[in-house]
């Protein structure tokens, strides 16, 4: 070890035992009336409903829409969402998702 002038530390001999965590047993137990063989199936459900209503939308509007309309465009300030939404509108353009923070990506459909 160095020796400053400014910092005298004596110098330790032996050894220092390292300091370790208990074992800790995390044990959770599920509200009453929550069972999780219930839930997996009725959100399997959920799923396959999702699922069979997307096929059907995509049925019902093939060869109608090209996803090469959707575009996205980034916006570096602060915007009014409301009045760049009637801009955007007022050239055709449709908004499909905002930006968060007024900032960010907005996703249009021309």
């Amino acid at each position: 070890m160095k020796s400053y002038e400014h910092l005298s530390l004596p110098v330790y001999r032996g050894n220092v035992e390292r300091k370790t965590r208990e074992k800790v047993v995390i044990k959770y137990n599920f509200p009453k009336g929550r069972d999780k063989a219930t839930y997996s199936q009725k959100a399997s459900q959920k799923a396959n409903e999702i699922i069979s209503s997307f096929v059907a939308l995509k049925s019902n509007f093939s060869g109608r829409i090209t996803p090469s309309l959707i575009y996205e465009i980034e916006i570096n300030q602060s915007i009014s969402p409301e009045g760049f939404e009637k801009t955007l509108a007022s050239m055709g353009i449709h908004v499909l998702s905002v930006a968060e923070n007024k900032k960010g990506y907005w996703i249009v459909f021309s």
